[in-house]
């Protein structure tokens, strides 16, 4: 097991909102909270700051506007999760499983 540290993330924006890591999209539905890794939360919640300010056609003033805007959408709290350690074998499995359904359909 691992420690790593999670903090939750709002959606305040009136929408459903996706974002990227790594090419892989994870989605936040309008009003949804999630737990996501502290590193992410805090640039998603940077995204989707400065995409309300774009949509009220607002340039960002100065960084405290776009931080008082992130921390709407941030928990106060830094949560340490235990998370299982995988090895090299478990993480060649589940890569040969994805790989088989997505180019076989199994």
């Amino acid at each position: 097991m691992m420690t790593k540290k999670y903090r939750m993330l709002s959606n305040i924006l009136s929408k459903d909102w996706i974002g990227s890591w790594g090419g892989k999209e994870f989605e936040l539905k309008d009003g949804e909270s999630k737990l996501f890794p502290d590193f992410m939360a805090d640039t998603f919640a940077e995204k989707m700051a400065m995409e309300i300010l774009f949509s009220m056609k607002q340039d960002i003033i100065g960084k405290a506007e776009l931080t008082a805007i992130k921390n709407k959408m941030l928990g106060d709290e830094i949560i340490s999760v235990e998370v299982p350690s995988k090895t090299e074998v478990e993480l060649l499995a589940e890569e040969i499983e994805y790989v088989n359904k997505k180019y076989l359909n199994k």
